[in-house]
């Protein structure tokens, strides 16, 4: 049972997918993603937007930096999310993770 509530415990960021998947992605080394990680789940160069909006909890959205540029397909969830805190002044394209800052160093 302590494995279990060990695992639990572990940091979880959501993966926003172009083809409307959420997954849920852990860190390998159990507390924070490295470059790599990142730059292998949007597919390239990122971005980091820090997402905080009055009466909402802070967090942050990975893209890929040129997902636009570049035509990446619309990212639904990940638009939903950026419209919540900035309402729709923007789109996401291209596969996002929306994560706690601790989670990125």
């Amino acid at each position: 049972m302590a494995d279990s509530k060990k695992e639990e415990a572990q940091p979880v960021a959501l993966l926003y997918t172009t083809d409307l998947s959420i997954l849920k992605i852990k860190p390998a080394n159990g507390r924070y993603f490295t470059l790599e990680e990142m730059q292998g789940y949007v597919g390239g160069l990122i971005q980091i937007i820090p997402l905080d909006g009055k009466d909402l909890e802070d967090k942050l959205l990975v893209v890929h930096e040129e997902g636009k540029l570049i035509n990446l397909p619309f990212n639904l969830f990940a638009t939903i999310e950026w419209i919540r805190y900035y309402g729709e002044t923007d789109f996401i394209s291209g596969d996002a993770i929306i994560c706690d800052p601790d989670l990125i160093q």
